[in-house]
């Protein structure tokens, strides 16, 4: 008996050829036994015609070219509208479907780039953030690039006075995006921390931790959030008075560029 049942859709960007605008604002939706997707081609206009083709990506590992789809795909899809979609009658292509993922290719076949394309295709990709790491509270920058995967890097650090010593945290992780839908991404990611306690003295001690890393960054237009956790097992971090930490909490606000 043929069956669908879609538990987890992963669509994370349109994958552009060399001549194609920049591609964006993925959403998937199962409407019965069918499953459309939504996408826009950015800057584009009515002057520039599209070649559009859909790849599925099945559990197993195999890559499937639907066949059964109508909408907006093929050789003649004109460029300027706010939305496209891709319907695809799922069970005439397969006995069932349980996840799956998919990859929409868009090559410009006619017309020319926009400026703004040409220029702009890492658009808002790159982000900075001012951070803050506890305990204890200390300020500090991130940085990266997140596109479908990215680099983050961090880096945290000041003097706690009242007990004469001088902590910084420092993070190094990749980022996989999960969800790309209009204005709004969100990126896991993961890494390795270390964290640096300088007790200032006759004889200066300087000790240093090492542990993994693990956050979720928010980006919303032009704003970029992120928050992370590092745990540093079996070591102590004595920050202040008798207190031992042995992980820290951080938390980053700052704009995309």
């Amino acid at each position: 008996m043929k069956k669908i049942i879609i538990s987890l859709l992963l669509l994370f960007e349109l994958l552009p050829f060399v001549q194609s605008q920049t591609v964006d604002s993925i959403k998937v939706d199962q409407a019965g036994d069918k499953i459309i997707i939504h996408y826009e081609i950015l800057q584009s206009n009515e002057k520039q015609v599209f070649r559009i083709s859909l790849s599925c990506f099945l559990s197993s590992g195999i890559k499937l070219e639907p066949k059964s789809i109508s909408g907006d795909f093929g050789e003649n899809v004109i460029g300027g509208k706010t939305d496209y979609m891709i319907v695809w009658d799922v069970l005439k292509d397969l006995e069932e479907l349980q996840s799956a993922e998919f990859s929409v290719k868009a090559e410009l076949i006619k017309g020319s780039l926009t400026k703004n394309a040409k220029k702009g295709r890492a658009k808002n990709k790159f982000y900075v953030q001012i951070l803050r790491d506890s305990p204890p509270v200390l300020p500090g920058i991130r940085i990266g690039y997140s596109g479908a995967w990215g680099i983050s890097l961090s880096y945290s650090g000041g003097q706690i006075k009242e007990i004469n010593r001088y902590v910084d945290h420092g993070g190094s992780d990749i980022t996989r995006r999960i969800v790309n839908y209009r204005k709004l991404q969100i990126h896991l990611f993961g890494g390795f921390s270390y964290a640096q306690l300088r007790i200032y003295g006759v004889n200066e001690d300087i000790r240093m931790f090492f542990g993994p890393n693990a956050g979720l960054i928010l980006n919303i237009a032009k704003l970029s959030v992120s928050v992370d956790y590092s745990y540093f097992a079996n070591n102590s971090l004595v920050t202040s008075g008798n207190k031992i930490d042995h992980s820290k909490v951080g938390f980053g606000i700052g704009v995309r560029f």
